[in-house]
């Protein structure tokens, strides 16, 4: 399981067991990922985390004094549900 961020539409941010990567992308016609780019070592997948706008911060929520799983939750067309 893998974590995404979208920053600006143009480069994807995702985490693996414990590396997060960005790929550039391309959304013009058709999406076309770039190659990954290894960016540093992190917590693993199974923390909370988020990029600043500017794609150059990642803040990551991890439990204090616990190494268990946090379960999180993937929302789908949540734009949709704004026009409700």
């Amino acid at each position: 399981m893998r974590h995404t961020v979208v920053v600006d539409g143009k480069e994807l941010f995702y985490t693996d067991a414990s590396q997060q990567f960005a790929v550039d992308v391309n959304t013009d016609t058709t999406f076309r990922p770039g190659a990954p780019r290894r960016l540093f070592a992190s917590p693993g997948w199974n923390y909370a985390h988020d990029v600043a706008a500017d794609g150059k911060r990642f803040l990551y929520a991890t439990p204090e004094g616990s190494n268990a799983q946090m379960p999180y939750m993937v929302v789908t067309n949540w734009q949709a549900a704004l026009k409700k």
